[in-house]
């Protein structure tokens, strides 16, 4: 694999992208059940090409051989994360450069007005139904996965923690939540999934707003009784489930968080 790999870096110094497509296509020909090659090719085809669909066609053909790899499942869901965070932060951007032509009135006023319109139509890109489908790929990869390694709480909590990583962003907590949903009725006394259930509370809140000491508060009021946790937990709870989510194993993870 060095060498491979001294080959790929060779071609990005020389700016030759076409070469390296070729060569990154070779290589995965040849070890096409190494998954972190896959993983390896898709972050490249979308944080150095932009080119997200190229970046999801490796990581679909990577699943088709490696589907057993838990790895690639969740980094697929990171892909899929990155790319909404480009999206939005575009949007973004487009929003200051209109505020900034609004400013800057010039003799071609027609044509200016007429580009300040078509940016007012992007800037809002967050909310569009552009954004609401994207959001919904990340659910659909949780979905295959779980289909995939059903039972697998370890999974559920790594797709959690990914999403975690963009709690900025306006659709995570939907994702999150789908995630959720998921957990409280499949594993509902997994201590996995009630630590995922108390950390919910805080996420995407940050700790200097004016929001977070009611968060907080959610969030300590999710610990204090079993009659506040959802009720389906309370019809499925194992005996000793609660004890078992508060071991000194599963609180290190959640101690991190604060």
């Amino acid at each position: 694999m060095g060498l491979w790999m001294q080959y790929i870096d060779f071609a990005r110094k020389q700016n030759s992208n076409k070469k390296l497509s070729v060569i990154l296509t070779r290589m995965l020909q040849m070890h096409a059940t190494k998954p972190e090659l896959w993983i390896y090719a898709a972050n490249y085809a979308l944080k150095e090409w932009s080119e997200i669909n190229e970046a999801r066609s490796y990581m679909r053909r990577g699943l088709r051989f490696c589907k057993n790899s838990k790895h690639l499942w969740s980094e697929y869901a990171r892909l899929e994360m990155i790319y909404i965070a480009r999206i939005v932060a575009r949007g973004r951007d487009l929003s200051r450069e209109k505020d900034l032509s609004k400013k800057n009135v010039s003799p071609n006023a027609d044509e200016q007005d007429a580009n300040v319109i078509a940016l007012s139509s992007i800037t809002a890109i967050e909310n569009t139904t552009l954004i609401r489908i994207v959001c919904a790929i990340p659910m659909a990869i949780f979905d295959g996965a779980i289909d995939q390694f059903a039972g697998d709480a370890t999974l559920d909590e790594t797709f959690f923690d990914i999403v975690v990583e963009f709690q900025d962003l306006s659709c995570a907590s939907r994702i999150l939540q789908h995630a959720m949903d998921y957990l409280l009725t499949a594993a509902p006394s997994d201590p996995t999934a009630l630590i995922c259930y108390i950390r919910q509370s805080v996420i995407g809140v940050q700790t200097l707003s004016a929001g977070f000491p009611g968060a907080l508060g959610g969030l300590l009021d999710r610990l204090k009784l079993p009659s506040h946790w959802p009720i389906h937990l309370g019809r499925q709870m194992e005996p000793g489930a609660l004890d078992l989510c508060f071991a000194k194993d599963s609180w290190n993870g959640y101690y991190k968080l604060l």
